[in-house]
């Protein structure tokens, strides 16, 4: 089982709401490999996608989503290292967002 499982039910029980922040493809030098995960609300993460400004960056998109009210949903924003954030590692990453709510329930439990 995901880690990171557990502690997205809690967050979202009870009503509350989430972002789900996964690096969906890792390709060079990066700090987490696909498959990393953070969860993120509006007051606290759970998880890591690797810190540094990748994380920082990650951290403030989910939070803009949660405080703009953005509806249900999954993107993408694709994170050339090096010339976008200025990290050493070089590499590229891909990062999925998702926002979710209690309606996510469904699919946690068998999960």
């Amino acid at each position: 089982m995901a880690e990171w499982l557990p502690a997205l039910a809690a967050k979202l029980a009870g009503g509350g709401r989430a972002v789900l922040v996964t690096v969906a493809h890792a390709n060079g030098s990066t700090p987490r490999e696909a498959g990393a995960a953070m969860i993120v609300t509006t007051q606290d993460q759970h998880g890591t996608i690797g810190g540094g400004h990748l994380e920082f960056e990650a951290l403030r998109i989910a939070r803009d989503a949660l405080a703009g009210d953005a509806p249900r949903g999954t993107w993408l924003v694709r994170f050339p290292l090096a010339a976008r954030l200025g990290q050493c590692c070089g590499g590229v990453a891909t990062i999925g967002f998702a926002v979710l709510d209690a309606d996510a329930a469904a699919w946690l439990e068998p999960a």
